[in-house]
């Protein structure tokens, strides 16, 4: 019998740990590394709190870094606001769509950009600076997250995301990914 920490180690058909060419149950393999990953994201999302489920109000522990490094509370941020939290990535091309679609269509949206980009705040800035220099960016409600801890919470693993949270500060939906189709969707919440 192979151990968890065994399979890890056979790479390719080969048996890192005995040196010798071995074949390898992949599909094992998939099931191991799988099953590390969702331990790893549940215990992540247990550290940094649980998942918010529908209807539920957005926990005070949930907070944001701006692009100046000041932490604030998402509370205080969307307070009284229907809003829409757009995780986003700067190499990513249907981040940049979503994002343009939400600044051309809502300007007066109260719209959180949170980056989950490990090149941090100066980067995240530049990228705007480069596509977005024709808008009216209020940039105290662009921040960073690149930990991704933010994102889990809404049970969101992927770029571009959104999650759709209500007036009294419920999260009302999630969109995972962007698709043409979505833009109906946020253009139905933020009537």
């Amino acid at each position: 019998m192979i151990s968890f920490s065994q399979e890890l180690f056979r790479i390719d058909g080969i048996n890192r740990m005995e040196g010798k060419m071995d074949i390898v149950n992949k599909p094992r393999l998939l099931s191991a590394v799988l099953t590390m990953l969702m331990v790893l994201m549940i215990a992540g999302t247990a550290i940094g709190g649980g998942l918010i489920p529908r209807g539920a109000q957005i926990p005070a522990d949930i907070t944001l870094t701006t692009l100046a490094g000041k932490t604030v509370s998402m509370q205080e941020v969307i307070k009284g606001k229907k809003s829409v939290v757009i995780f986003f990535n700067t190499a990513c091309s249907q981040c940049l769509k979503e994002v343009k679609y939400i600044l051309q269509n809502h300007a007066e949206a109260n719209v959180l950009l949170v980056s989950i980009d490990l090149g941090g705040a100066k980067r995240v800035e530049s990228w705007f600076n480069r596509f977005f220099r024709d808008y009216d960016i209020n940039k105290d409600l662009v921040f960073t997250d690149p930990e991704f801890t933010v994102p889990m919470r809404f049970g969101l693993s992927l770029t571009p995301s959104s999650a759709l949270i209500d007036k009294e500060g419920k999260f009302v939906d999630a969109i995972a990914g962007y698709k043409p189709e979505d833009s109906a969707k946020l253009d139905d919440f933020l009537k």
